[in-house]
């Protein structure tokens, strides 16, 4: 396949843009907390902002871990302490946009981890044909 007609045709399956603006535009979360009309235009552009910040911190971090096991350099502690730092960082934020705690956050993924692994981890609980996904999501939702 030439490139030019692979990106022909993969433009062919991407989304309505013009209809994801007029989502994100019209978008109104939390309007009984929100203080103000600029938060709530503004929470499309925080979540926007944690991803993006967050996506590139997992590359930070995968890169420092490349480096040690592909590389073979040694395995820098300092930087990773740094990367998970500011991976914490941009999930605060999404956090705060949210209006998620991230106490809320860590006791909810122990609660689905525990419905999913009742006693420890096993790889059987862990294959995707053994897991009860509506009991994961409930355990989230408490």
């Amino acid at each position: 396949m030439e490139p030019n007609e692979y990106q022909k045709l993969a433009a062919k399956t991407e989304c309505d843009q013009a209809a994801a603006r007029e989502r994100l535009m019209a978008f109104r979360p939390y309007q009984d907390i929100a203080t103000s009309m600029d938060s709530i235009r503004l929470f499309p552009v925080r979540m926007n902002h944690a991803l993006m910040g967050m996506a590139g911190e997992v590359g930070e971090l995968a890169t420092a871990i490349e480096n040690w096991l592909q590389y073979g350099r040694p395995l820098d502690v300092v930087n990773i302490k740094e990367e998970l730092g500011d991976l914490l960082w941009y999930m605060a934020l999404m956090c705060n946009a949210s209006h998620i705690s991230l106490e809320e956050v860590m006791e909810a993924n122990i609660a689905k981890l525990q419905r999913r692994f009742p006693h420890k981890y096993s790889d059987h609980d862990a294959a995707e044909e053994n897991r009860d996904r509506g009991a994961e999501r409930e355990a989230l939702s408490e």
